[in-house]
């Protein structure tokens, strides 16, 4: 039986924004200072461009440096850039409250988690597969955990 739970674990600090990408965060070529400056727990690029398509993302944007993205949600701008451990600290843009952004990155890390779990489950399925296990039951918990029971062939 394999139960997967999503969970997502990371440290954070600050890095300094660095990005000239787009018009999205300058306003007449003049740099505009972040309202809000977030720490997130969320690691991988390709997870979180997911996360953030799933989440209704109208425009992403790879910054001028390979650790930025840009992103245009919910009528937020966000700067996403990875710090020196690895995780994404979100810089939003525009008329936005703290609290507001600290509700979306609750939302955005609680998708991610949802993202990672369902790339574990995949690669648990198409693994299992091709050791020769058979899969008997799936059973989704009412905390979203999956559990998978497999039978030896």
């Amino acid at each position: 039986i394999v139960t997967i739970v999503p969970v997502v674990i990371g440290r954070v600090r600050y890095s300094a924004v660095e990005s000239d990408t787009t018009s999205l965060i300058s306003d007449n070529g003049a740099w505009l200072k972040p309202k809000v400056k977030l720490p997130t727990l969320i690691r991988k690029e390709d997870l979180l461009r997911e996360t953030l398509e799933n989440l209704g993302a109208k425009k992403i944007v790879k910054g001028n440096e390979t650790t930025s993205l840009i992103v245009e949600i919910d009528h937020y701008v966000i700067q996403l850039i990875r710090n020196k451990n690895e995780n994404y600290t979100a810089y939003f843009y525009g008329e936005i409250s703290e609290s507001k952004a600290k509700e979306f990155i609750s939302e955005l890390e609680e998708e991610y988690g949802n993202v990672v779990q369902n790339q574990v489950y995949e690669t648990l399925k198409k693994k299992a597969e091709a050791n020769g296990m058979d899969l008997l039951n799936e059973t989704v918990q009412n905390d979203q955990t999956i559990v998978l029971t497999y039978n030896l062939k």
